[in-house]
């Protein structure tokens, strides 16, 4: 085999390694939905956020069986 195809073969998994490692840091984007709001509701209750509900209703649904 020609010396240059054998030199890019062992760098594969170097650039494999480094790919795994700076393609998560460049996928942190902002999507505008929070996790986790509580705010006041009338009454003196309190009202969660939607993801934060079906978070705590998949929970509940896990530890039933």
């Amino acid at each position: 085999m020609m010396p240059h195809i054998l030199r890019a073969r062992r760098q594969i998994p170097a650039l494999a390694t480094l790919a795994s490692v700076l393609l998560p840091a460049l996928s942190h984007a902002d999507t505008g939905l929070t996790a986790l709001t509580v705010q006041s509701a009338p009454g003196g209750g309190q009202s969660y956020t939607l993801t934060f509900q079906v978070l705590i209703l998949m929970t509940a649904l896990s530890m039933l069986p």
